[in-house]
């Protein structure tokens, strides 16, 4: 938000610092805050062993379907 960039921008400084981040700059970290905190949700998915098995069994199963068995697959 707006709000959000402002109230940090002059939490800095607003300006009267000259080595205070710019609105810009302000709207950029809190961009790349919003991004890793997304990006965190995202790599804390917890997949359960039944799941990852009945995936494997699933392409195992398409590989079978295409190559004809397992032994045909082995010698690809």
């Amino acid at each position: 938000l707006q709000s959000d960039v402002e109230a940090m921008y002059y939490q800095y400084g607003g300006g009267q610092d000259p080595k205070a981040p710019t609105r810009c700059q302000v709207m950029e970290s809190l961009l790349i805050n919003k991004i890793m905190l997304a990006k965190a949700e995202i790599d804390s998915v917890v997949v359960d062993d039944k799941e990852v098995e009945n995936q494997l069994s699933g392409r195992m199963d398409q590989f079978i379907a295409q190559y004809g068995s397992e032994k045909n697959i082995v010698e690809q």
